[in-house]
């Protein structure tokens, strides 16, 4: 498993593996430039890695219940015909969708790939998922304000790591990664309440102080604690 660089993807087992496209939030405000800058994006990274599948960790959409016809346009636009989804809480009604393009959707509590189990994040995984190498999720939209050497603040997107508790469960290998969002018009400054969001953040199976950052470029920043305020 390998983070795309500067790039909010990972690749595994020649899968491009996104999240949280929220592609009519997307299309609202920019119209359909957004759609084809998106598509594109995600066009090149799979073929550049010569992939054969694509996974999207949930929230295609940001209308909860509705499916807007630019959800359409924007998978007309995708060169992938192997897709799969993994339902998030901004997903209502994606069913008919899957079933009309023929794409394979899992419930919100996951799905197993390889050694990695694939969530969303908004509900708890299956005991299946817990029992891999790897939790992948998205749905937190994590990002971090960070002061440059001249005491400027940017917000930028970061990945976030952790190993399991030990003394919570009995699947020692385990490692969370949480994604930043695929569409770069999202994002969330990362503090306890952000944290919150997520079940499996909640109940000490992953502890805060064991949560690293990284930056799109893979370069580690640091442990999430020593940023976190209060």
């Amino acid at each position: 498993m390998k983070f795309v660089t500067n790039k909010p993807a990972l690749i595994y087992n020649k899968t491009l593996i996104i999240g949280d496209l929220h592609i009519d939030r997307g299309s609202q405000l920019l119209g359909k430039i957004f759609i084809k800058k998106i598509a594109k994006d995600i066009n090149s990274i799979y073929q550049k890695n010569n992939c054969n599948k694509l996974f999207i960790l949930g929230d295609v959409k940001d209308e909860i219940l509705s499916v807007p016809s630019c959800i359409y346009t924007f998978f007309d636009e995708l060169d992938i015909s192997s897709v799969s989804i993994v339902k998030g809480n901004h997903d209502g009604g994606i069913d008919k969708l899957c079933n009309e393009l023929g794409y394979k959707l899992y419930p919100p509590s996951g799905c197993v790939f390889g050694k990695a189990g694939l969530m969303h994040g908004h509900s708890w995984p299956s005991k299946e998922l817990m029992d891999q190498n790897y939790l992948v999720m998205s749905h937190l939209h994590p990002m971090l304000s960070i002061k440059n050497k001249f005491n400027i603040s940017h917000t930028t997107p970061v990945w976030m790591t952790a190993k399991i508790n030990k003394e919570k469960h009995t699947n020692t290998k385990l490692k969370l990664v949480v994604m930043p969002a695929f569409n770069s018009l999202l994002g969330k400054k990362i503090d306890r309440g952000s944290l919150g969001l997520s079940p499996i953040l909640k109940n000490n199976i992953f502890k805060l102080n064991s949560l690293y950052i990284y930056g799109l470029n893979g370069i580690l920043i640091g442990k999430l604690i020593d940023f976190l305020e209060g």
